[in-house]
């Protein structure tokens, strides 16, 4: 009976240590994502790997937080700081990344990844980067997050000019509709008197 017991416990203390502890997020934390999942993506970005973001907020009601992106390279070019500035390590390879100290990112929880070697931001670089983000855009941290992704951060230059983007498509593909069926109209009514003339022709 003894031995039984002593089974069932070492099963359940084994199954616990095997179960994957859920991720925590909390402001500072550095993680990676894929551009693709932001809230607000910009086009092409399906084949993009992940790139380390650093989380500005707690999760609110839906697990959605903020987060500022680093990268050698943004898109729309904002405003940015050296990530070395803020405490983050520099690549050896590819040298001192950049901190995008404008719009930051909303994206669920669910959608970042842990580092291989977990790092963070102390509360003296966090303080400095969200105060940084403020300057640029005042409020841009305490605005909520729209769970379906339908209204663009006013203040985020690059959702601006990607729902920009997507307007001047709309307007070109419509345009070009139009375009086509007066072409096709045009056509349509050449075809009469040119097979008018035609046969009088070979005749």
């Amino acid at each position: 009976m003894l031995s039984m017991i002593f089974a069932i416990m070492s099963l359940q203390a084994l199954l616990t240590f095997a179960s994957p502890i859920p991720q925590t997020w909390r402001p500072g934390d550095i993680g990676k994502a894929r551009p693709r999942h932001f809230q607000h993506p910009l086009p092409n970005t399906e084949n993009i790997g992940k790139h380390p973001v650093v989380v500005l907020t707690h999760p609110d009601e839906h697990g959605f937080v903020k987060v500022a992106t680093v990268s050698h390279a943004h898109p729309f070019n904002p405003p940015t700081k050296p990530s070395s500035s803020y405490g983050i390590a520099t690549d050896p390879h590819k040298g001192d990344s950049k901190v995008n100290v404008a719009g930051p990112e909303t994206i669920h929880v669910s959608k970042l990844s842990p580092l291989p070697v977990p790092d963070k931001l102390d509360h003296h670089h966090l303080h400095a980067l969200k105060a940084e983000i403020h300057k640029n855009c005042p409020g841009a941290l305490s605005r909520r997050a729209e769970p379906h992704g339908l209204k663009p951060d006013p203040c985020d230059r690059k959702a601006v000019q990607v729902a920009a983007l997507r307007a001047q498509a709309l307007h070109e593909a419509e345009h070009g509709k139009i375009a086509k069926k007066r072409s096709s109209g045009h056509k349509s009514n050449r075809h009469p008197s040119s097979h008018a003339s035609g046969s009088g022709h070979h005749k």
